[in-house]
């Protein structure tokens, strides 16, 4: 009887090491699966983070350079160009001097909106009598509660010969 107690002691402790280790090793199993999923979260920050960059550069491109562009056009017609991505609103346009005849089309009545990447014509036939200094002015939004935002620049010289 004493040999039966002492093999099922025996036995018992067996299986508690065969446990033990068991539960070892598995412990193991999940502190190496905590850790690949450790390294995996870490590599999608970095990756969202140079994301986030990469996408903060693309939009900074975007507005990178003149929101608006004058050329001539031809005759006395020049164009204006929104060379933004996003839509002008309440678009007014003046000059500097004041007393320059710029004359938009009849049916642009100012203000007036503009898409992004779109232009509008004005006409200015430089006379004698104008100053030296022959600049556009620009005033628009980007929001309809925005601010209002200016930009000027001198009229280009018309091509010689034309």
């Amino acid at each position: 009887m004493e040999l039966i107690l002492s093999l099922l002691a025996s036995s018992a402790a067996v299986a508690g090491v065969v446990v033990a280790i068991v539960a070892h090793q598995r412990a193991e199993e999940a502190a190496g699966r905590a850790a690949s999923a450790e390294e995996r979260a870490v590599t999608a920050a970095e990756r969202a983070a140079a994301s986030g960059a990469m996408i903060a550069a693309i939009e900074r491109s975007i507005f990178d350079g003149p929101p608006w562009s004058v050329a001539w056009s031809g005759g006395d017609t020049f164009l204006v160009t929104n060379n933004s991505p996003l839509p002008a609103l309440a678009v007014e346009v003046r000059s500097i001097p004041d007393s320059l005849e710029l004359h938009l089309d009849a049916s642009q009545r100012q203000p007036f909106d503009l898409g992004p990447k779109s232009a509008f014509a004005f006409m200015f036939a430089p006379t004698y009598d104008d100053p030296f200094r022959r600049d556009i002015v620009v005033r628009w939004r980007r929001e309809e509660a925005g601010p209002v935002m200016e930009w000027t620049h001198p009229l280009p010289p018309r091509p010689r010969g034309s």
